[in-house]
C-alpha cells in the first residue's frame, strides 16, 4: 500500500487544497491520501474522494513548536509512506524518485546546508552527541519511507525533538529542531538512506526553478507568489481533483506580501530601538 500523507492546521487549508490538486494532476500512484490536521474534530471540508481521509489528531506542539506535529507521519501502517508539507506542489509521479530502491528512506538535503548559515562542524558535533556516525542534515519538507521506517522512528522522533528544544546537543535551540531530530533518529535506528537531489526535489526559496522537478518547495511565506507562476506556466487546474480551486489566490498573496512588510519592518525597528538605549 502506498499512503501519501499531509499533516497541518486547519487553516493552512488552501496551501494543503492547492497541493491536493498538483498531487492529482501529477500522475503519482497512490493508494490513500490522509491528511491529519491538528483539530478536536474534523474540519468540514469538500473533498469529494474517497482515496482522501481527513483525521484530527492532538496537537503535540510544545511552547508554540508546531512542527513537533510532523511526528503523525509515523501513524501510518502503509508499505511506503509518502510525506508532503502542504507547501509543496506536485508536478511529475512521484513514483520514478522511489522505484527500483530498497533504501528505507528518501530524501533531499535541508535548504540551509546549501546556505552561508550552515555550520557543518556543529552539526557533525551534533551527530557526535547523540552517538551518531556522520551524515547528511536533511529536510523534512517531502520524504519517501519504505520498509516499515516510518514505525522506527515513532517515539525516537518525538523524544529527539523535545531534547534539542531544550538546547541538547546544540550550539542554540534550532526552530527546525524537527529536521535534526529527524536525521538524527534516522541514523541511530539505522535506516538506510537514499539522497534525492533537486530535480526530485527543488527548493523555490534558493532560487531553483521548477523545470524538470518532482516536488517543488514553495516555502509558506511565499506560497502563492510562487504558486500562481507555475499555475500560469503548467496551467495546473485539473478538474478531476477532489477539491475545488480555492478563490481569492492573488488577495492572499498581497496579504502575505504586505504581512511580510510588517514584519521586517518590525525587525527593522527593534533593531533600532535597541541600538538607541546602547548609545544614549
Amino acid at each position: 500500500m502506498v499512503e501519501v500523507v499531509y499533516v497541518c492546521s486547519p487553516e493552512y487549508w488552501r496551501h494543503l487544497f492547492l497541493s491536493l490538486r498538483t498531487l492529482y494532476a501529477s500522475g503519482t500512484h497512490f493508494d490513500r491520501v490522509r491528511v491529519l490536521v491538528t483539530a478536536p474534530t474534523p474540519p468540514h471540508w469538500d473533498i469529494r474522494s474517497d482515496k482522501v481521509v481527513v483525521e484530527p489528531v492532538p496537537d503535540l506542539g510544545h511552547h508554540g513548536f508546531w512542527m513537533m506535529n510532523k511526528a503523525h507521519l509515523c501513524r501510518s501502517e502503509a508499505d511506503v509512506v509518502i510525506f508532503l508539507d502542504t507547501d509543496t506542489v506536485v508536478l511529475r509521479p512521484i513514483d520514478a524518485v522511489y522505484a527500483g530502491s530498497r533504501a528505507d528512506l528518501h530524501a533531499r538535503t535541508a535548504p540551509v546546508v546549501q546556505t552561508s548559515y550552515f555550520r557543518p562542524a556543529q552539526w557533525e558535533a551534533t551527530l557526535r552527541h547523540f552517538g551518531c556516525a556522520p551524515g547528511p542534515y536533511v529536510s523534512t519538507g517531502f520524504l519517501v519511507l519504505k520498509n516499515g521506517a516510518q514505525k522506527a522512528l515513532r517515539a525516537a522522533w518525538v523524544d529527539l525533538m523535545e531534547r534539542i528544544r531544550r538546547g541538547e546537543g546544540v550550539e542554540q535551540v534550532t526552530r527546525h529542531a524537527d529536521q535534526y531530530a529527524f536525521s538524527i533518529a534516522a541514523y541511530r535506528q539505522g535506516l538506510s538512506l537514499q539522497l534525492m537531489n533537486d530535480a526530485h526535489h527543488a527548493y523555490a526559496m534558493l532560487g531553483e526553478g521548477h523545470e524538470g522537478a518532482t516536488v517543488y518547495h514553495l516555502g509558506t511565506p511565499n506560497f502563492y507568489y510562487y504558486y500562481l507562476q507555475v499555475e500560469r506556466d503548467l496551467d495546473l487546474t485539473p478538474d478531476d481533483a477532489p477539491v475545488k480551486r480555492p478563490s481569492f489566490l492573488r488577495l492572499h498573496r498581497l496579504k502575505n506580501r504586505l504581512a511580510r512588510k510588517v514584519r521586517m519592518k518590525m525587525g527593522i525597528d527593534r533593531k533600532s530601538r535597541g541600538l538607541q538605549r546602547t548609545t544614549s
